[in-house]
């Protein structure tokens, strides 16, 4: 919050009994025909788990398993719990590699969550074009 708070988004990933929260956190600022320059009113976070339920989802449009982890764990995943801590040992490694489960083997690629590009921007209807109300 506080680099929302200095007019920067932030990410943050936080790890949870069932996956990983992903919050971004995007200031709120104002512009009114009194003052020209953007007036800090707070910041507003939005963030979405992680979980079994979205790695089912993601399966489902790529064909592929899909694992969530950080901090050395398996947190929510396709796979069945037993296999977390053979997924577990890949995520240092960078890149696309092998691995393999239950004698299988299958290629793995590591993704990071990055910050979105732009904030999402508010303006009260007085400051907005005609066209725009």
């Amino acid at each position: 919050m506080r680099e929302a708070l200095a007019g920067r988004d932030s990410l943050s990933l936080l790890p949870q009994p069932t996956g990983i929260l992903q919050v971004v956190t995007v200031p709120v600022t104002a512009v009114t025909r009194d003052r020209p320059h953007p007036e800090m009113l707070g910041t507003l976070s939005a963030g979405f788990l992680l979980d079994d339920t979205l790695a089912v989802k993601l399966k489902q449009i790529t064909g592929s398993d899909i694992a969530f982890g950080m901090d050395g764990q398996i947190l929510a995943a396709t796979l069945p719990r037993e296999q977390f801590p053979a997924l577990a040992e890949r995520l240092r490694v960078s890149g696309i590699s092998r691995v393999q489960i239950d004698g299988e083997s299958a290629k793995r690629c590591r993704a990071r969550c990055r910050p979105p590009p732009t904030a999402a921007r508010w303006r009260p209807a007085r400051s907005r074009p005609a066209r725009w109300r």
